[in-house]
């Protein structure tokens, strides 16, 4: 096995706008996003990727188009690109409150009957599905339905939140995406939903076409409260959102993703897949080992490759017990634990032509005190 850089967050011009002034409305190819599913992987492995997941937005009758038009489009870009390993997927609009503001990476392992199970779960229960969408999906339990659904599937997907914390209306204060909400829906699904993004897409809406920089747009387009260093909220903040999570034992990993659209070159607000963030798995290269190694938490994420591989080990004293990323390991309270940390900084220039050096290396430590008090509990006190 090796690390595995990909991104599980890429849309292609089947990401439609819908022309509403017919019925039922028709899609616009390209609307949304520039690109063909070969020019995104094509870029993909320029970049250094192995892997990626193709996520076009839903919509009316989206279900359809993706089965008859962007499928096959995969399909063919599989095999002209053999050389990146190319997921089928969808942005999943979450029902309830607002879908427009809530949304998921859909991931199917790599099987034949991919395309038709992802249909039977987006014809069924995407958000914006319909035309126009059913009453019962503005209901936030049509989600929990929904995970049911997907948790039923011959092969089960993955589900990460995307950009939680996007439309927050300030420091803790939550929009659209609650703690609460992403501890029901893990307790719906425990093997679908697996996490969220940390280090979120449209790096580059800061940029103008030319490189310059526009003082006025906002990075990673979060209009009420900014990333942290390009990372949202409830990932970056010491004590926060993910350390709650983690303190209950849950298995909850954050990834980075390009969330890409169209380059900055072209006017838009991002980089290619894998010019900037990267998610590494720790797997061989082929489908159902990166699925499950991103399944089980042998990730770590990276901006601007700062490194591209790191190993954590975590040991018994005198004993052959260890554990590493995405592993457990059961120890007694007299015991003597070592940690070892190891990484590999690249010598060698970045997506933007740069190669920057660690300086330093911080190691959070937190307790495991079990299921919070309130289920929308946003801190872990004795992270440090």
């Amino acid at each position: 096995k090796s690390w595995l850089a990909g991104d599980h967050h890429v849309h292609t011009h089947y990401s439609v706008k819908w022309d509403n002034s017919v019925f039922p409305p028709t899609p616009i190819i390209g609307g949304d996003a520039k690109y063909s599913t070969a020019l995104n992987a094509q870029m993909a492995a320029h970049y250094g990727l192995s892997w990626m997941v193709v996520t076009d937005h839903g919509g009316p009758n989206r279900a359809k188009l993706a089965l008859e038009q962007a499928y096959p489009e995969l399909v063919a870009s599989r095999k002209a690109l053999p050389q990146i390993l190319q997921f089928y997927g969808m942005e999943f609009d979450v029902p309830g409150n607002s879908p427009g503001g809530r949304h998921a990476s859909f991931i199917m392992p790599q099987r034949s009957s991919e395309a038709e199970q992802l249909y039977q779960i987006e014809s069924r229960y995407n958000g914006r599905q319909g035309v126009p969408p059913g009453p019962e999906k503005a209901e936030d339990a049509f989600m929990l339905q929904a995970l049911k659904a997907m948790n039923e599937l011959p092969d089960k997907p993955l589900l990460l939140v995307n950009h939680p914390a996007r439309l927050a209306t300030g420091f803790r204060q939550y929009n659209k995406v609650t703690p609460q909400q992403l501890r029901d829906w893990q307790d719906t699904a425990a093997d679908v939903v697996i996490g969220m993004t940390g280090a979120e897409g449209h790096q580059a809406a800061t940029l103008n076409p030319d490189g310059s920089t526009d003082p006025t747009a906002i990075r990673g387009e979060y209009p009420h409260y900014p990333t942290m260093g390009g990372y949202d909220q409830m990932t970056a903040r010491l004590g926060g959102v993910w350390d709650s999570l983690l303190s209950e034992g849950r298995r909850w990993w954050v990834t980075g993703v390009s969330d890409s659209h169209g380059h900055y070159t072209d006017g838009w607000a991002d980089f290619w897949p894998g010019q900037y963030a990267k998610t590494y798995v720790y797997a061989d290269k082929n489908y159902d080992s990166i699925f499950a190694a991103l399944k089980a938490g042998q990730v770590f994420v990276t901006t601007g490759d700062l490194i591209d591989a790191l190993f954590v080990e975590v040991a018994v004293k005198n004993s052959a017990k260890t554990a590493t990323a995405g592993q457990t390991l059961t120890v007694s309270a007299d015991d003597e634990l070592v940690l070892r940390v190891r990484f590999r900084d690249p010598n060698s220039n970045n997506g933007g032509g740069f190669n920057p050096q660690v300086e330093r290396v911080d190691l959070i430590q937190g307790l495991i005190t079990g299921p919070a008090p309130e289920r929308n509990s946003d801190e872990a006190p004795e992270t440090k």
